[in-house]
């Protein structure tokens, strides 16, 4: 299962440690008291990263169990774990240091977000509507019987933030957009639907009127850098990158050759392939939809994630410049929108020259 090392407990108490060193060529029958070390050097609780630097290379170890006064078995730490947290210094993390998790759960599933409140940062509603009565209901069950943060989404006009204010018992983030992804189909095949820009305007207007400070997702639609500043100028926090991060090394799916270049796979949520395979059964169920509201197909391959993340830095970053704006907050007041034509489209596009590829 490709595991390095496994610390040895006994009525929780550290007794040992066994490592790969440890069980090479050792009789895999064997009980591990048998081959473990027993003598481990750990730290305790209040142990700083620095700390453990020196006592892992003063002992030429790799893993530095941590343990309380008591000598019970409380955490680990791994070179592994050092050089990820020096390589991503800027994750998102809690005041423990630990990595921030959400986790998606549907409305009706109360038992998931149960099961899921002592692990995760935030819950996520999943649920492709959430301006529904029969949502709104049971999505305060859920509010009321857990204490992380709970993101409600998808909603896309003022009307159905008014209800959401006045009807759910409380929400720590909103999801803007319906039926405006990529791959989705929703707004083709039931002309129901709110496009991103539009979805966050609304709320982040209706929001304002009511005093909330409460941060937006804007979610879907998101081609390039200029697209993620326009979503954050109109009032989002943040952005969903669902086409963008599919077409990167990372995202599931296999890496295809068409023509001469690369392509990744990329399907959405409410296609055919998904459906049959159960993975979204409470959002585009197909038990009570008869329709298909996705597609699958492929997407331009642009190469690692950390690339690519620093390509919509570049362009932001010189965005947020022209605006005058020093952060997302400032963008929201010194940023102004305006209508172009079709002819100004194409004007502001690379023109009257031809491009290689």
């Amino acid at each position: 299962h490709n595991v390095s090392g496994l610390p040895v407990v006994e009525d929780e108490k550290l007794i040992g440690i066994g490592t790969k060193r440890d069980v090479n060529f050792a009789d895999p029958y064997c009980e591990l008291p048998m081959v473990m070390t027993p003598e481990v050097v750990s730290a305790k609780s209040d142990v700083t990263i620095d700390q453990a630097k020196k006592t892992m290379h003063k002992h030429r170890i790799e893993k530095l169990p941590v343990v309380d006064d008591s000598n019970k078995l409380i955490g680990l730490i791994t070179v592994k774990d050092i050089y990820s947290r020096d390589k991503y210094s800027l994750a998102s993390r809690d005041e423990e240091g630990r990595l921030l998790v959400g986790a998606s759960v549907s409305p009706f599933d109360l038992e998931r977000a149960k099961a899921l409140d002592k692990y995760v940062d935030v819950l996520v509603s999943d649920v492709a509507h959430f301006h529904n009565t029969n949502v709104l209901r049971e999505a305060n069950k859920i509010v009321k019987e857990t204490s992380v943060d709970f993101v409600i989404g998808n909603i896309g006009t003022d009307i159905a933030m008014e209800d959401v204010i006045s009807k759910l018992h409380r929400f720590e983030g909103v999801r803007a957009g319906v039926g405006s992804g990529s791959i989705c189909v929703t707004s083709e095949v039931t002309k129901s639907g709110a496009p991103t820009l539009f979805a966050v305007a609304q709320i982040a207007m209706t929001l304002q009127k009511h005093g909330l400070d409460v941060p937006i997702i804007a979610d879907g639609g998101i081609r390039s850098s200029g697209d993620a500043c326009l979503a954050l100028a109109v009032g989002a926090s943040s952005i969903m990158m669902g086409n963008v991060f599919a077409g990167c090394t990372e995202s599931p799916g296999s890496l295809i050759k068409i023509g001469g270049k690369y392509y990744k796979q990329y399907r959405g949520m409410g296609s055919e392939a998904s459906r049959s395979k159960l993975h979204a059964l409470d959002r585009y169920s197909p038990v009570g939809k008869m329709i298909v509201e996705g597609v699958e197909g492929v997407v331009p391959y642009r190469g690692d994630i950390a690339t690519v993340v620093k390509e919509f830095e570049g362009g932001m970053r010189a965005s947020f410049g022209y605006s005058g704006a020093k952060n997302v907050q400032d963008l929201w007041n010194k940023a102004t929108l305006g209508s172009v034509t079709a002819s100004g489209v194409e004007e502001l596009k690379p023109h009257d020259i031809i491009l290689p590829g």
